[in-house]
């Protein structure tokens, strides 16, 4: 939900791991055509012997399946949980 300021020099994708990162499953669709394609890199990785490429992407995978199969059970994905993106219970009064 937040815009990348700056490249992470150390993940791929860092937003599939950060916990404001939210997700619904009319994403499904889009979720499917990456892994796709990741796996796609994946297989082109060991076809040629570069082994970075094997590397990185296995990680993106690993991070992106979870997420699809959160949002296949009709579930959003959103690792800080309800509390951690709106306010319930007596938050919502905002009295002052």
């Amino acid at each position: 939900m937040k815009p990348i300021k700056q490249p992470c020099p150390t993940q791929a994708n860092p937003c599939l791991s950060c916990r404001n990162f939210c997700t619904t499953p009319e994403f499904i669709p889009q979720f499917e055509m990456e892994i796709t394609e990741v796996k796609n890199v994946i297989e082109r990785g060991r076809a040629l012997g570069r082994q970075v490429w094997i590397d990185k992407n296995q990680t993106t995978l690993e991070r992106l399946e979870p997420i699809l199969e959160t949002l296949k059970n009709g579930t959003t994905h959103h690792l800080a949980g309800k509390k951690g993106r709106e306010y319930i219970g007596k938050e919502r009064t905002h009295e002052k």
